[in-house]
């Protein structure tokens, strides 16, 4: 199972890149010679690309393409710092968190769309956006790392107790988010009130309150393998999410990755190993 989710997100990666060095979807679909719809399925991870695409791909990026997309074994995961480049979080540093109005946005619009290096809140918005309304969820949230700590930076649909309590999540906190920093791979809570993470604590309290009754937590890589970030979904219902929904995440999570990494980040995603 593992081999093929990374596989997946090698593909989506290496899309990705191709269309920034082309300038655009549509002259990547132009030079491939395929068609809309089945570029869009690839790029959504929905369907695996034919070799014969995955070499031109390689062509357009540089005999490397593919160096740096996947994690070492050997990375421990765990991110020491704001370990992605500069150029799309230093916008974000210091900032209060960005407040995301909900709009319906189809994973296709998600992968169709192009960002400057300026639109850091366009991307989040786009992000969040793509994330909850693809997967059934009502609410998300984005952080990034800064020290032992994850701090919140972008949020859709909670309200300001959330807000406060979640700011900045330690290693001691209860929280999804934080057991997916601390293991460098996804966590999946199905039903709050039951689950060991929250049972029993304020957080629990916080997370009803704010009507999260189930949750899931993301990480984000950056080039040397480390947790730079978090992209978490939340349901108003006990819920686990299905495979479908966990592949739309893994891909707006690529996308996170590499683009938050400044180009020069990997575009996979930590999800169950």
């Amino acid at each position: 199972m593992r081999e093929r989710v990374v596989a997946s997100m090698l593909d989506v990666a290496l899309l990705h890149r191709a269309a920034e060095v082309l300038g655009g979807q549509a002259k990547l679909r132009g030079y491939l010679r395929v068609s809309a719809r089945d570029l869009e399925q690839w790029m959504a991870g929905d369907e695996r690309m034919p070799r014969f695409v995955f070499l031109k791909l390689v062509d357009v990026v540089g005999e490397d393409a593919t160096a740096g997309l996947i994690p070492d074994s050997g990375a421990n995961g765990r991110g020491s710092g704001r370990a992605a480049n500069s150029v799309w979080l230093d916008p974000i540093a210091g900032e209060g968190v960005l407040a995301v109005a909900p709009r319906a946005r189809s994973l296709g619009e998600f992968i169709e769309a192009e960002f400057s290096a300026g639109q850091i809140e366009e991307f989040m918005a786009w992000s969040l956006n793509a994330a909850v309304a693809n997967t059934g969820a009502v609410r998300g949230n984005v952080q990034i790392v800064e020290g032992n700590n994850l701090r919140l930076v972008a949020q859709l649909g909670f309200e300001q107790p959330f807000i406060d309590f979640f700011s900045v999540v330690d290693a001691a906190m209860p929280s999804a988010c934080g057991a997916a920093h601390s293991k460098a791979r996804r966590v999946v809570v199905k039903h709050v009130p039951s689950d060991p993470i929250f049972k029993g604590t304020p957080a629990e309290d916080v997370m009803l309150g704010a009507g999260a009754m189930a949750c899931q937590s993301t990480p984000l890589l950056d080039g040397s393998g480390a947790v730079f970030g978090m992209l978490s979904t939340h349901y108003d219902q006990a819920h686990e999410p299905t495979p479908r929904e966990l592949k739309v995440i893994d891909t707006v999570a690529a996308r996170m990755s590499y683009r938050l990494a400044g180009g020069n980040g990997r575009a996979w995603v930590a999800a169950e190993r």
